[in-house]
């Protein structure tokens, strides 16, 4: 998948910005879950992404994303969209990272691996979603 210049997925902690324009390929999973994909990507510019995502609308998401950060460095960052995005950067990754989200009624886990043997957890947190995901 390529996407156009200038999509995203981020609502501002300020509220001053909001993109909802990325493409996504959309499924809707079991209530409980674990994904898991090796990820990659031809990152050039700041921000540019590959993610997996937790989708329930335009205010209720989690992206966990292999992204180019500000300093050109592919780097395993996670967002938490409770209405307002929150960013956090949390490892440098090579050129690709194995990646999983598992789900466990309302809490979310995103696991990063760089060889697919040794994992670390990246994230904890709950998306108190209240309809189905997507």
């Amino acid at each position: 998948m390529t996407a156009s210049r200038k999509t995203n997925l981020f609502n501002s902690p300020s509220g001053k910005l909001k993109v909802v324009n990325a493409p996504l390929i959309l499924f809707e999973p079991e209530a409980n879950f674990t994904i898991s994909a090796k990820v990659t990507g031809k990152l050039k510019a700041v921000y540019d992404v590959a993610a997996l995502v937790v989708y329930q609308d335009d205010e209720t998401w989690a992206k966990f994303c292999y992204e180019n950060s500000v300093n050109l460095m592919p780097t395993i960052v996670s967002v938490v969209t409770r209405t307002f995005s929150d960013d956090c950067n949390s490892m440098p990754a090579g050129d690709y990272a194995y990646m999983a989200i598992v789900k466990r009624g309302s809490e979310y886990s995103f696991f990063y691996s760089p060889d697919n043997k040794n994992w670390s957890m990246v994230r904890n947190f709950n998306l108190n979603t209240t309809g189905k995901l997507k």
